[in-house]
């Protein structure tokens, strides 16, 4: 699972056609890193089908608010650009 910020998450995320999850969490969340390994066994499973990418909320707070992501962890799934879905806490 690659690690992106808020300068490489255009590139990341909303250029890339095709499914994209973002995973925004904290190195301080333990939640966050327990879903971590839930996260890894499905990107190793499904992860030529779709793009899984980790965002720090402490380095990717500028897309963290722009997404309205108010709890971590929060996973933020995304087709062609375009938000599908959002879920967190």
């Amino acid at each position: 699972m690659k690690t992106i910020t808020d300068s490489s998450f255009h590139e990341e995320v909303t250029t890339h056609k095709g499914h994209v999850i973002v995973k925004f969490g904290a190195d301080w969340c333990r939640p966050c890193r327990e879903m971590d390994k839930i996260i890894l066994t499905i990107d190793a499973d499904i992860g030529t089908k779709v793009k899984i990418v980790s965002a720090n909320v402490d380095y990717c707070h500028v897309n963290a608010q722009k997404f309205g992501i108010q709890l971590v962890p929060a996973l933020v799934a995304f087709k062609d650009g375009k938000i599908n879905a959002i879920k967190s806490g």
